[in-house]
């Protein structure tokens, strides 16, 4: 459900994008001379901040708006001459100015993203929505309309987030105990979720975050 900005740089050409939600996983490899430096954003923070609909860039790669852009104009020049990690820092420092000087109020869809991800998905959202005064077919409308995916597959995701963290901190996971500390029926059943929503499987995932340390 997370979109991502991204600095895309080839030579002295210097490009700010807007990479849309993506239910296929998509793969950029560059070539000689072309960096692509970006940071993700939940879908929470892509409304409240940047007045960003993330439904309406599923599966768009494009230029940033011309608002966004502008804000984020001088951190893209500072990116020009900066190495990797430090150009991250600069887009990453940019960004969070904007989130922090954010004054748009917390609505009922953001507070339901936001609790859910607070406990990696493992909450009823039914229980949400009567703190609300919501019905169940109301909590799930207006969520389905923040986040663009029904609550379940947002949960399935931060299940999924949660146990590829976890498998970060190990060199070779022992993915059957962390699919059943992670609420997986089994290995199985893990294995399965993780191809359905990435198209890899965890060992991929994991080999390519190991990578990118």
């Amino acid at each position: 459900a997370e979109a991502s900005i991204a600095v895309h740089q080839r030579g002295d050409n210097m490009h700010l994008l807007m990479c849309g939600p993506a239910q296929a996983p998509r793969v950029h490899k560059p070539s000689v001379g072309e960096r692509l430096i970006g940071i993700s954003l939940t879908p929470e923070t892509m409304t409240r901040c940047f007045r960003l609909h993330p439904p309406e860039w599923e599966q768009k790669v494009e230029l940033a708006p011309p608002n966004l852009a502008q804000s984020l104009e001088p951190a893209v020049e500072s990116m020009r001459i900066l190495p990797g990690r430090e150009a991250l820092k600069a887009l990453l420092t940019a960004v969070a100015a904007i989130v922090d000087k954010s004054e748009m109020p917390v609505s009922a869809e953001h507070y339901l993203a936001q609790q859910m991800r607070a406990r990696d998905g493992d909450l009823r959202l039914s229980g949400l929505g009567e703190q609300l005064d919501l019905s169940s077919r109301q909590t799930r409308r207006r969520f389905i309309g923040l986040m663009g995916i029904t609550p379940k597959t947002f949960a399935r995701q931060l299940r999924l987030d949660r146990i590829m963290t976890r498998a970060d901190h190990h060199r070779s996971p022992a993915w059957a105990g962390l699919a059943h500390e992670s609420g997986y029926c089994d290995q199985a059943h893990f294995v399965r979720d993780c191809r359905a929503l990435t198209g890899r499987t965890p060992s991929q995932i994991h080999a390519n975050r190991q990578d990118r340390k």
